[in-house]
């Protein structure tokens, strides 16, 4: 298994600066050598830091663990990273998987979902962030298989799209190869995507999938 990493984050401190000199990228990014700094000199720590570190004092003590290469990483490197090669990465993302989750056994399937989907920071959690369902504003796009009654399992998440139409030619393409009915629950709004990252907490509930996924209510 990789070893995973995250970072510290803090978006009250982020937008102090942003606020102040508009176009100056956010200090909110946790730096061991410098405090507060840019997204590109945040330290990256080891998953099993987080539970041993204290979160550093924050403008909103709103600081929270991202991990790194997760939706809400991508977004924030889109904002706020001057590297090119991560701030462009969220605009490329496609990651199929659907032969993974379906393992030889597509009769235990009986349709294909496509959703809107939002990584947003948590603030004090350990976790890295809260996935959630969200069709009107999305930040991505996710294809869910929908498991027939009988199995019990609710859905699977088996890919992940910057864009809407990437989501749907997927669908498509399962759905064909398959046989399987298109549910679609994307807005005509949420079909523009909006990267940015909110920082109001939902309160969720959890669905069965890939992600660790949450609906808001």
């Amino acid at each position: 298994m990789q070893d995973q990493f995250y970072v510290l984050y803090s978006p009250t401190e982020a937008a102090a600066l942003t606020d102040a000199t508009p176009g100056e990228h956010g200090a909110g990014f946790w730096s061991a050598e410098d405090g507060w700094s840019s997204f590109d000199k945040a330290t990256r720590y080891a998953a099993g830091l987080r539970e041993i570190l204290p979160f550093p004092k924050s403008l909103g003590d709103d600081a929270g663990w991202v991990l790194v290469d997760s939706i809400l990483f991508l977004a924030l490197a889109k904002r706020y990273s001057e590297d090119p090669q991560l701030s462009e990465q969220l605009d490329r993302l496609a990651d199929r998987y659907a032969d993974e989750v379906i393992g030889g056994h597509p009769e235990r399937f009986n349709s294909v979902e496509i959703q809107g989907v939002r990584n947003e920071h948590s603030p004090r959690d350990a976790g890295g962030g809260i996935v959630e369902l969200d069709n009107v504003d999305p930040q991505f796009y996710s294809v869910y298989l929908h498991y027939k009654p009988e199995e019990e399992c609710g859905s699977d998440c088996v890919g992940d799209f910057a864009t809407y139409e990437g989501a749907v030619q997927y669908a498509n393409e399962l759905a064909e190869e398959n046989g399987w009915a298109i549910l679609d629950l994307v807005t005509e709004h949420g079909r523009t995507p909006r990267w940015e990252p909110s920082h109001s907490v939902p309160r969720v509930l959890p669905v069965r999938g890939r992600h660790d996924l949450s609906v808001q209510i």
